[in-house]
């Protein structure tokens, strides 16, 4: 199964033609596999957010910069070692 959630909030800056927007997200799966027939459950577990500002000028010219971090971690029942990321 999986479960994933988003919330974004945009603010606009009309004096500059601009908006910026934050967001995070969040999502949980869970596996099972077989590793010598044995079943095996494996957790995946992210974390993020992100950040964008867009710039517009007339029809002519949209300029839009963008940030995104994650922290990600594989959770492993069987001896495996749990893994981390950072995006």
């Amino acid at each position: 199964f999986t479960v994933r959630g988003n919330a974004n909030l945009t603010f606009p800056w009309r004096k500059i033609n601009s908006r910026f927007n934050i967001g995070a997200n969040v999502s949980q799966s869970e596996s099972i596999n077989l590793l010598n027939e044995l079943e095996n459950t494996i957790t995946q577990q992210t974390l993020g957010g992100n950040a964008r500002y867009n710039f517009r000028y007339k029809e002519a010219l949209d300029i839009s910069l963008r940030a995104n971090v994650s922290h990600q971690a594989t959770l492993y029942e069987f001896d495996q070692p749990n893994q981390r990321f950072l995006n």
